[in-house]
C-alpha cells in the first residue's frame, strides 16, 4: 500500500531539496504543473551515466517528489523546464538557448538542467552555458543547475525553480522579504553557474590537464592541494568578477521583478573536503 506515497529514484545529494520544494509546496499548497522540454527525444529514453532509469523517467519522479505535476498534452503549463543533454552536437547548444530565450521573452517561467551524458567532464557544456549567459537571460532563469549525475541535476534545478514559482505566485507581491527572496533567488543561481561550469568544467579541467603533465603535483603523485588552491582561486576570481559583470551589470546591480539586486562580492573559495572535485 506504499506506491505512490514512497519514491525512490537515482540521486542523493539533491533529496534535502526537493523535500523543501515539497514542504513548501504543501504548505501553501502550491501545486504547479511543469512542461519538460529535452533537446533530444532519443536521449531523453536513455539512461544517464550512474543511474538505472531512462531519463524521463527521473525527471518525471523528481517532479513528482517536488508535489508538481507533469502538464497534460495541450494544456498550458506553470512553468518549462528545459533538459539539454545534446553536447556532442553540433549547434545543439545555441539553437536550444535561443528556445529558452524566446519562451523567457514571451514571459515563461523557465527552469534549465544541463546534462552531462557521458559522465566525464560532471560540470556544464561550454558552449550551452555560454550561449545563455550572452544572451543575457540567467537572471530571468527560475533555474540553473549542471553539476554531477543527471539526478543532482536535475533536482537542483527543479527544486529552486519551483520554490521560486511558488514566491512569485504567494509571497514576493506582498512581503516586506521580497527583496531578500530576490537576493537569494539571483545569488543561488549565480553561484549554480559559477561552481557547476566556470569551476567544474573550466577550473577542475585545467587542474586535471596539468596534474596529468606532473605539474601541481605532491606525495604519491596527487596533487598538491595548497598550489591547486592558489591556482584555482587566482582562476576564479577572474571568472567571477566577469560573471557578476555580465550578470548583475556594470555598475553591480540588476534589476529583477522591479528591484535593485546587488551583486555579490569578496569572493571566498576552499576545497572542504580538500579535493578537486
Amino acid at each position: 500500500g506504499t506506491e505512490g506515497k514512497i519514491a525512490v529514484q537515482p540521486g542523493a545529494d539533491e533529496v534535502s531539496m526537493l523535500l523543501l520544494a515539497r514542504v513548501l509546496n504543501d504548505k501553501y499548497q502550491y501545486f504547479p504543473t511543469v512542461q519538460v522540454e529535452y533537446s533530444s527525444q532519443k536521449m531523453s529514453r536513455e539512461v544517464m551515466p550512474f543511474e538505472d532509469k531512462p531519463l524521463s523517467v527521473t525527471v518525471g519522479d523528481q517532479i513528482f517528489s517536488t508535489g508538481a505535476r507533469e502538464a497534460d498534452e495541450g494544456s498550458t503549463p506553470d512553468i518549462l523546464f528545459f533538459v539539454f543533454t545534446s553536447r556532442f552536437e553540433p549547434g545543439a547548444a545555441d539553437r536550444f538557448a535561443a528556445e529558452i530565450a524566446g519562451k523567457i521573452k514571451e514571459g515563461k517561467q523557465v527552469m534549465v538542467a544541463d546534462i552531462d551524458p557521458k559522465g566525464d567532464v560532471q560540470g556544464g557544456d561550454s558552449a550551452f552555458a555560454t550561449s545563455l549567459e550572452k544572451r543575457g537571460i540567467l537572471p530571468r532563469l527560475n533555474s540553473y543547475a549542471s553539476w554531477n549525475t543527471a539526478g543532482n541535476t536535475i533536482g537542483t534545478s527543479l527544486s529552486q525553480g519551483i520554490v521560486y514559482s511558488l514566491a512569485r505566485a504567494r509571497l514576493i507581491g506582498s512581503s516586506s522579504a521580497r527583496g531578500s527572496m530576490l537576493t537569494a533567488q539571483q545569488w543561488f543561481t549565480f553561484h549554480r553557474m559559477l561552481d557547476d561550469f566556470y569551476y567544474h568544467t573550466l577550473v577542475r579541467g585545467k587542474i586535471k590537464g596539468l596534474w596529468k603533465e606532473g605539474k601541481l603535483t605532491g606525495p604519491g603523485h596527487q596533487p598538491d592541494m595548497k598550489q591547486v588552491l592558489a591556482f584555482s582561486r587566482g582562476l576564479m576570481g577572474k571568472y567571477f568578477d566577469s560573471l557578476r559583470e555580465n550578470y548583475f551589470g556594470k555598475n553591480g546591480a540588476r534589476v529583477a521583478e522591479g528591484l535593485s539586486c546587488t551583486g555579490p562580492r569578496n569572493l571566498r573559495f576552499s576545497f572542504p573536503w580538500n579535493r578537486i572535485f
